[in-house]
C-alpha cells in the first residue's frame, strides 16, 4: 500500500522515515546530483532517471536505446569525492540488480522508490484494513533470526537463492532468510565488502549473539 498509507496511524515513526536514509536510498536526481555527473568523463550528458545510494557511493540510472533503464558504468564516492569506474556498457539492468533492495513493493512493479515501512515490516494491506487483528511483522524480541533475516536480505550480500538469483526473491519479513537464501560463508570471509554487518548477522542467524539485533544499534525510528 506504500509508507504514506502508514502515516495517519504510525505518525512518529514515518516523520523520522522520511527525512531518514533508508527513505532517499533511490531518489530523483537533483540539481547537485546533475551537476557533479557532467563532471563525469564516463557518463556525462545521460539523461539520468533514479540516484542510488547515499551515504557512501552514488550511481545513477538511466534508460539505453530501448527505453531500458540500466546502471550507469560510473560512480561518485563520497569519501574521496571523486569518479570511479564501475564496470562497462551498457551496464546492468536496474529492475534485475539493484531494485530488488532500493525499492519497496512486489515485482516488477514496485510501489516506491527507496526502503519504504513495507519493505521492513512486510505488505501491508491487511492490517490497513483490519489494524486491530491483523498486524504487521513487529521484530519479536524472542526471535532475533528473524528481525536479522530483514536487514540481512539486503545488507548481507553474497547469496543465491534455489533459482540461482543473487537477490532474495521470496523473502518476506516475518520469515527465515535461510530459507530461501544461501550463503558461501568461505567466499564471504575472503572478499572485501562490509564485514561488520556480515559478522554481525551471521551471528545472530547462526545463534550465537542472540541477545542483539540490529536495531539495537541502528534504530530507524529514532
Amino acid at each position: 500500500v506504500g509508507s504514506a498509507r502508514c502515516q495517519p496511524c504510525h505518525s512518529r515513526e514515518f516523520e523520522v522515515w522520511k527525512d531518514a536514509p533508508h527513505a532517499h536510498t533511490l531518489h530523483t536526481p537533483g540539481e547537485a546530483d546533475r551537476t557533479r555527473l557532467a563532471e563525469s568523463l564516463m557518463c556525462a550528458d545521460r539523461p539520468i532517471r533514479l540516484a542510488i545510494g547515499l551515504k557512501c557511493h552514488v550511481r545513477f540510472v538511466a534508460p539505453d536505446g530501448e527505453g531500458v533503464d540500466r546502471v550507469l558504468p560510473c560512480r561518485w564516492n563520497r569519501a574521496t569525492e571523486s569518479w570511479d569506474a564501475v564496470g562497462t556498457e551498457p551496464g546492468p539492468v536496474f529492475a534485475d540488480t539493484c531494485a530488488w533492495c532500493h525499492q519497496t513493493g512486489p515485482r516488477p512493479r514496485a510501489i516506491e522508490n527507496g526502503v519504504g515501512c513495507e519493505a521492513c515490516h512486510g505488505p501491508g494491506a491487511a492490517h490497513v484494513a483490519d489494524p486491530e487483528r491483523q498486524h504487521s511483522f513487529a521484530f519479536p524480541p524472542n526471535r532475533p533470526e528473524l528481525a536479522a533475516s530483514v536487514c540481512g536480505s539486503c545488507h548481507l550480500q553474497g547469496g543465491l537463492t534455489r533459482e540461482g538469483l543473487s537477490f532474495p526473491d521470496g523473502f518476506q519479513p516475518g520469515s527465515d532468510l535461510r530459507e530461501v537464501f544461501r550463503y558461501d560463508w568461505k567466499a564471504l570471509d575472503a572478499a572485501e565488502g562490509d564485514h561488520h554487518a556480515q559478522k554481525e548477522i551471521r551471528a545472530v542467524l547462526a545463534g550465537t549473539a542472540t541477545q542483539r539485533v540490529c536495531v539495537s544499534c541502528h534504530d530507524p525510528h529514532r
